[in-house]
């Protein structure tokens, strides 16, 4: 047999006890990217950690060749429109046709690019 719960805490209104959960699960999210981001980029300092969480999800370029599309501080969104991770970034750069990468710049617009 289940029974219901509820939490009633005098004097706090249920619409206010919503939004802590709200907050709660964002501030969970949250800590789980960064969770992730440090295990990915070990050694990431932290000023470097608060700059790439404020950034969108993706791949972060650290440095790039001169002769290539991407630029250091870029931020690879999508591959060919599927969510970007360095693994699939890296079989495109290895591929042998051209893959359409979004792009968001340290500063700017986002822009579409054609790649390798």
């Amino acid at each position: 047999m289940l029974i219901g719960v509820s939490l009633v805490i005098p004097g706090v209104k249920e619409e206010e006890i919503r939004s802590v959960d709200a907050f709660v699960e964002m501030l969970d999210g949250e800590v789980r990217r960064l969770a992730q981001l440090r295990m990915a980029n070990p050694g990431l300092r932290e000023d470097e950690a608060a700059r790439l969480m404020r950034r969108p999800p993706g791949v972060f370029i650290r440095a790039a060749e001169i002769t290539t599309r991407l630029h250091a501080g870029d931020v690879v969104t999508a591959i060919d429109g599927s969510p970007a991770s360095p693994e699939s970034l890296d079989r495109a750069r290895q591929g042998t046709r051209d893959v359409r990468l979004e792009v968001e710049p340290a500063a700017g617009a986002v822009r579409r690019v054609r790649w390798p």
